[in-house]
């Protein structure tokens, strides 16, 4: 099949995908950015870059949001100091909406991180190309270092979700009513941390009652339920002097709820929960019921009236919690998102994969699903999670093979092809020559540009990357 028969399929098809790539990406980035939360409106921080109890999360999904956004941006040949003035002006236009929708908070760290975010989509576009041209031992190198990546978020979500409970004066709390949390009208008979009471004021001993929490102590509540609430109450928590939350028991709905300070809310990120849900079903309000929960090396367990569930705790796929968590998502849903974080952790080992893909693909997989969890204290990782991350392997091998083939068409070099079911030639991803080639002026660096905005149907070398 000639060049051009090639670059002219691409136009018809693969600008299509383009403008339905960019336009996707925009409606997401307005769904996320301009639905109401709920929440209290804070006024606008203008004086911090990253503000908040939460402000390096909230930095890294800002990123995260806009990076396809400038990646669609850069593929459809937008170049690059025009990507990052479309980026901060629809950036500035959703924090200026964000102004008068209930629950949103305007930032400048938005507008600077949403950019940050479409610039570093824009060069992952411009190094792809250059990654697949890789050879030899630089080719080796690169996926030996994207299996490291898989084995460092992995190992990374493990550490920091690890308790991290720091020497304060700490403070009982029975059913408080506090302004971030719904208020529970049952009421607390009595509860006890370990072989200490633990009142509702400050502890006489915060010190044991840390290095209890730190072992893993039974932690035991005898209260009389009161109405089903909507959102997460707390039954019992501990905080400290700092008014930082140290550990809370709490309930939603008829889900029973335990969530404890980790490290990540010392990075200020994200602070996920474990949960049981459907827990409280038997219980009517104004029954009386007992909870005990404590730590084991398998995990944590969680008695209701002396019915046990144990092996509660985080798992490898569980990293996107850190980042943004819900608490008002179904068990279902987080199961799912838990399968899809694996998958996109695993896709640069398959597109980095240059020789025997499935050497690569095996050895991540057990190093950073298998190993890595059971070094760092996470629960090990289930049948679900595995299948995500063969999924995110074999996307990745696709992805390479589509922007190899990409660029061949780029930069104007033949493809390879055989005969499909009809006996016509299919092109297959290109090979290619070393990448100095004479036939390329542009070497490894050649742009994943639609062929159509480049003169690919007509035939013409492509010019210089934008830039």
């Amino acid at each position: 099949m000639q060049l051009s028969k090639v670059a002219e399929e691409l136009c018809l098809s693969g600008s299509r995908r383009l403008h339905l790539a960019l336009a996707v990406t925009i409606c997401a980035i307005l769904a996320v950015t301009l639905f109401p939360s709920g929440g209290e409106k804070d006024e606008p921080m203008l004086r911090c870059l990253v503000c908040g109890e939460r402000g390096v999360a909230d930095v890294i999904l800002n990123v995260l949001l806009f990076m396809p956004f400038g990646a669609a941006l850069s593929l459809a040949g937008v170049r690059l100091r025009r990507i990052c003035l479309d980026a901060a002006v629809l950036s500035a236009v959703i924090e200026l909406a964000q102004l008068f929708i209930p629950g949103r908070d305007s930032s400048l760290s938005d507008v600077l991180s949403n950019t940050t975010g479409a610039t570093a989509g824009c060069l992952v576009v411009w190094q792809a190309p250059r990654v697949i041209r890789l050879q030899g031992l630089f080719a080796t190198l690169g996926a030996l270092a994207a299996a490291a990546l898989t084995v460092l978020v992995t190992a990374g979500t493990g550490l920091l979700l690890r308790p991290a409970f720091p020497a304060s004066v700490y403070y009982g709390q029975w059913t408080p009513n506090l302004e971030h949390l719904e208020w529970y009208g049952g009421r607390v008979l009595e509860a006890q941390l370990g072989s200490i009471a633990l009142p509702p004021r400050r502890l006489a001993n915060s010190e044991a009652a840390r290095q209890l929490l730190v072992e893993g102590a039974p932690l035991s509540v005898r209260a009389t339920a009161g109405p089903e609430v909507s959102r997460l109450a707390s039954l019992v928590s501990i905080a400290d002097d700092r008014q930082r939350e140290i550990a809370l028991l709490g309930l939603e709905r008829q889900a029973l709820v335990f969530r404890y300070r980790t490290r990540s809310t010392a990075w200020r990120l994200d602070q996920p929960d474990l949960r049981v849900p459907d827990a409280l079903a038997p219980v009517a309000p104004g029954d009386t019921f007992a909870v005990a929960l404590w730590r084991e090396p398998t995990g944590t367990c969680l008695a209701l009236n002396g019915a046990r569930t144990c092996r509660l705790g985080f798992t490898a796929g569980r990293g996107w919690a850190i980042v943004l968590y819900p608490e008002s998502l179904a068990p279902w849903l987080m199961r799912l998102l838990d399968v899809g974080w694996v998958a996109g952790v695993l896709i640069p080992v398959g597109f980095c994969a240059h020789r025997r893909p499935a050497l690569w693909a095996g050895g991540s997989l057990l190093a950073g699903l298998g190993l890595a969890p059971a070094l760092t204290g996470l629960l090990s990782t289930p049948a679900g999670d595995w299948v995500g991350g063969l999924v995110g392997v074999l996307v990745g091998i696709k992805l390479r093979a589509l922007v190899s083939r990409r660029s061949a068409i780029a930069n104007g070099f033949p493809l390879r092809s055989r005969p499909d079911a009809g006996g016509r030639d299919r092109p297959r991803a290109w090979r290619g020559p070393p990448p100095h080639s004479a036939q390329s002026p542009r070497g490894p660096t050649a742009l994943l540009r639609d062929p159509c905005s480049r003169g690919a149907a007509r035939g013409e070398q492509p010019g210089r990357p934008p830039g």
